[in-house]
């Protein structure tokens, strides 16, 4: 070993298997017990990157023995290693297992109180033999609230578990034990806008692959008593983790998953976030933008049609201070076997609350319980691409009581190149209700015609715009569904000339209305036709253009007369029964 510093300390110990060990030269006994030795250097060590060597012997009574020796070298931390490596001490990651604490809850809490002023990063390794680490009792679940102090909490390993209902396997998992209580507050964010001080909005905080379990509970729709596993605060003391990162987080058998109903804890992203067996699996209310990129949204809410994966809360969502309801924005999301709803947003009576899905997929469970109830209550709808499915067999249809999926009651539910496909129940009432005139624009694909023959329903029905086509080639296509006839723009496409040799350019028509047909003369002096049962013009001053078709030579004796806005009368050549064809434009 070469220490890089004359001004070093050599430390070493032995153990010999017979006689009794003696310093070696250089060196002076620390301790000595027969067969051991410690022993530390009394010779100066000069000059810098010089080998060293710790020695020891045998007493004279042996020869020979086996031995074992190890050295170590000790500098002061105050001391500059001239020519060594001094490496840096990260003051800011810290390792929660090391700090004091009956559970991983106060340890965690312990390092989050060690971090300097503006936060840091605190890392939960897993344990040997991937279990969860217990949170005990209430009064050590983690809280991260201390004003500006930002937190990263990271566990170590994977997040989640085998799935609904399997053992897990979650190395990075804190099992939160309560029934009761909060298992992780994050309010903690400050800013220019809302309660306590500061200006910037900072980022890279938040949660990273953690797993939260309520007292290890992986049963549809909670295990019972009312835990929340991560709540962002009221908005009233900070603004929770206000542009806040949450990344392979799983909460899991909670009565209410997350809760979000501080206003200023937005915008928040999650990537990649598995929600499963909670009684509610996101309970919000802030108005502000959420994104959720990918993840998993399972078996949230009973059977009973009670709590959701997703629900609007009424106390917030309708308070004077948020003035409306969520903002949510998912992209690539799987929604699977929530059976009560995925958004109910019935408890909101404010401005309606906003719920885009791009390329996501939603599906019911097979049994007669899981109705594919997807969404209701006052909300706008966007739906792109991915697809709808009702997995209910033909067997259990009666049970199944499935009258529609969707319930529209925001200002507008639209659907864009959406799939939907359905085992054998068919809605009674369509896809979407729409009993309150929402504004319907449904542009999808319906994959198993036969069955699925209801599409927009209820008595606002007449609102809606369906362009559906048949997924299945073989099938013919769709009748397309309008609110209201298909106009053409207002365009000005006839003009006027005037009675002189300048051409005046005015407008005549806008919009213009053509009319043409054929008709044949009535013989008699003069020959006429009248056209009668005219329904395109608004105004009696339209403009025909006569031809005979029968005989060229008698055009000259063609006129017509408007005789209102819905008939006119041609008169030809006396005696003649010679077909006219006529061009009209009016308005």
């Amino acid at each position: 070993m070469a220490p890089a510093n004359a001004n070093l300390l050599v430390f070493a110990g032995g153990n010999i298997d017979t006689g009794t060990a003696v310093a070696g030269t250089g060196f002076t006994a620390i301790q000595s017990n027969v067969g051991s030795i410690t022993e530390q250097n009394t010779a100066t060590i000069t000059g810098n990157n010089v080998l060293q060597r710790a020695t020891a012997g045998l007493s004279a009574c042996c020869a020979t023995g086996n031995w074992l020796m190890q050295m170590a070298i000790f500098r002061d931390a105050s001391w500059t290693v001239g020519g060594g490596w001094n490496p840096p001490r990260f003051a800011a990651i810290l390792d929660a297992t090391q700090f004091p604490g009956s559970d991983i809850g106060a340890q965690i809490n312990n390092a989050y109180a060690a971090l300097p002023a503006n936060g840091g990063h605190i890392i939960v390794p897993a344990t040997p033999d991937g279990s969860c680490r217990n949170i005990t009792s209430a009064t050590n679940a983690i809280s991260f609230t201390t004003p500006g102090k930002y937190p990263l909490l990271e566990c170590a390993g994977g997040s989640g578990s085998n799935g609904p209902g399997l053992s897990p396997t979650m190395e990075g998992c804190l099992n939160y034990m309560p029934n009761m209580g909060t298992a992780l507050t994050l309010d903690y964010a400050v800013g220019g806008v809302g309660p306590g001080s500061g200006s910037a909005k900072a980022s890279g905080h938040g949660v990273r692959n953690c797993t939260l379990i309520n007292a290890q509970c992986q049963s549809q729709g909670g295990c019972g008593g009312t835990a929340i596993g991560i709540d962002f605060g009221t908005g009233t003391v900070n603004q929770g983790a206000q542009s806040g990162t949450m990344e392979n987080v799983s909460v899991v058998g909670f009565s209410t998953g997350v809760r979000n109903v501080n206003f200023y804890s937005a915008p928040m992203t999650w990537i990649n976030p598995q929600i499963w067996d909670n009684g509610v699996g996101f309970d919000v209310g802030s108005v502000s933008t959420t994104q959720i990129f990918g993840g998993f949204f399972d078996s949230n809410g009973a059977s009973n049609g009670t709590g959701a994966a997703l629900r609007a809360d009424s106390s917030v969502c309708n308070s004077t201070v948020n003035k409306g309801c969520f903002e949510f924005h998912f992209f690539g999301t799987t929604f699977v076997a929530n059976p009560s709803w995925v958004v109910d947003a019935s408890g909101n009576t404010s401005n309606p609350a906003i719920w885009d899905c791009i390329s996501c997929h939603l599906e019911n469970g097979s049994g007669a319980s899981q109705k594919p109830h997807y969404i209701q209550g006052n909300v706008d709808v966007l739906m792109v691409g991915g697809t709808a499915e009702d997995d209910v067999g033909s067997t259990q249809c009666v049970n199944e009581g499935s009258d529609y999926w969707f319930n529209a009651q925001g200002s507008k539910f639209t659907v864009q190149g959406t799939a939907f496909n359905i085992a054998a129940c068919n809605p009674m009432v369509g896809i979407i209700q729409d009993n309150t005139s929402t504004r319907v624009l449904m542009q999808g694909f319906n994959m198993n015609p036969a069955h699925l023959t209801n599409i927009v329903g209820g008595t606002g029905s007449a609102k809606a715009t369906v362009w559906m086509q048949n997924g299945n080639t073989g099938s013919p296509a769709s009748p397309y569904v309008f609110e209201a006839p298909i106009v053409s723009p207002s365009v000005t496409l006839v003009y006027s000339c005037g009675n002189t040799t300048s051409c005046s350019n005015t407008a005549q028509l806008e919009p213009p209305v053509l009319l043409k047909g054929v008709v044949a003369l009535t013989s008699g002096t003069p020959s006429t036709a009248t056209i009668t049962g005219i329904s395109v013009f608004s105004v009696t001053s339209y403009n025909c253009t006569l031809t005979d078709i029968t005989t060229a030579s008698n055009n000259g004796t063609l006129k017509y007369n408007v005789v209102d806005k819905t008939s006119f009368t041609i008169t030809g050549a006396n005696t003649s029964t010679d077909t006219i064809s006529y061009l009209c434009v009016g308005s």
